[in-house]
């Protein structure tokens, strides 16, 4: 059944028809179960989609997390749901059936789901931080919408549906395994420390695979670690080691020749570097988070990386990283998306924008 097409702005909500829908200078489509969008000026933050269901009273229903888990993830009873991001399950007791409904990995709008008795209803944010998305009538790929029945286990319909969601994963060749010392010095760390950690890793590790040892928070040139919080400071320059660490690529050379992977850490949008205002997504005093919207943001992350890498690191650990544009932690599911920031890039959407700066991290 296709689905009723809603386009919403700050004066409300309205019904357009389908499969091509106009509102103003706003056009949303909805074909072969891909929503496209384009705009000029109309303004229009999120499109809505519902279809008609019918769900038993024991239906339970699984949804995803906005960016990971808080150990609060599980099958739950339709009155305990709210924002479901990405997809969700829903999985009859009385038949053993599981329905899944989500979007493919990769959508370039914030997407999430809700639920009723006789409704299933998919709002994708297609705005920019905070404000509309000045797409200039460019078309956007809002998303892919993808619908499946199971039978049977309801694991295996849950690992069956991910899998149409993402049917072309880009999975490491080799198992990611080892250490991270993070969880046994907490920031309190040094090139001495890391070093009897990789030893003590690889005595427990077979000869192969290797394991992975990261360098975790601790090591950067401005780190600072005290009791309280608002005086600690976790972010950039990623130039050079403190005086714990030393030169870190011979941290990456020590952890290589003791039989390991060595791994790095780091928070690419959160530095006491002094850049220009316009970089700027926020800031508290000195401490500023950079806006990856800006080019030039960019472009200080992949020389981030690639310094990483020219010292000898095989894997990065980015971290902070959602939390510092979003601006919320995702165990604020319902309210994630309720405070956006302001990005100096208008044209793209928030998920454009974190889908580029991935990608840069990745490159």
């Amino acid at each position: 059944m296709e689905p009723s097409v809603y386009l919403i702005d700050e004066s409300g909500c309205r019904q357009v028809s389908q499969p091509r829908g106009t509102y103003k200078d706003a056009e949303v489509c909805y074909v072969d179960q891909t929503l496209t969008f384009s705009q000029k000026t109309a303004g229009i933050t999120a499109i809505r989609l519902v279809w008609s269901a019918a769900f038993d009273e024991d239906t339970l229903f699984l949804g995803d997390v906005w960016e990971r888990g808080y150990s609060d993830m599980g099958w739950k009873k339709l009155e305990e749901t709210g924002k479901m991001p990405w997809y969700f399950l829903a999985y009859s007791q009385a038949s053993g059936k599981t329905r899944g409904f989500g979007v493919r990995t990769q959508p370039n709008a914030l997407i999430y789901w809700t639920v009723s008795r006789d409704q299933v209803t998919m709002t994708a944010d297609i705005r920019s931080g905070s404000r509309p998305a000045l797409l200039n009538g460019r078309r956007l790929t809002v998303c892919q919408v993808v619908m499946s029945d199971f039978e049977g286990d309801s694991f295996e319909a849950a690992s069956a549906f991910c899998s149409q969601m993402c049917d072309h994963p880009r999975l490491p060749k080799r198992p990611i395994y080892g250490g991270n010392d993070w969880y046994c010095n907490y920031g309190d760390s040094s090139y001495e420390k890391l070093a009897q950690l990789t030893k003590d890793i690889v005595e427990v590790s077979p000869k192969d695979p290797k394991p992975y040892v990261v360098v975790d928070d601790g090591w950067q040139l401005c780190h600072h670690l005290t009791d309280k919080e608002e005086e600690s400071f976790n972010g950039g320059p990623w130039i050079e080691g403190n005086r714990n660490f030393g030169s870190m690529k011979k941290m990456a050379d020590t952890i290589s020749s003791l039989g390991a992977i060595p791994a790095i850490w780091f928070r690419p949008l959160f530095t006491v570097q002094k850049v220009s205002e316009d970089m700027l997504l926020r800031h508290q005093g000195l401490k500023y988070t950079l806006d990856p919207s800006v080019p030039a943001v960019i472009d200080l992350v992949r020389e981030d990386v690639r310094r990483f890498k020219d010292w000898g690191y095989q894997l990065i650990k980015h971290d902070f990283t959602s939390f510092d544009i979003i601006g919320k932690w995702g165990r604020e599911q319902d309210a994630y998306l309720d405070d956006l920031p302001v990005f100096h890039d208008r044209t793209r959407t928030t998920a454009e924008i974190i889908k580029d700066l991935y990608a840069a991290i990745r490159q």
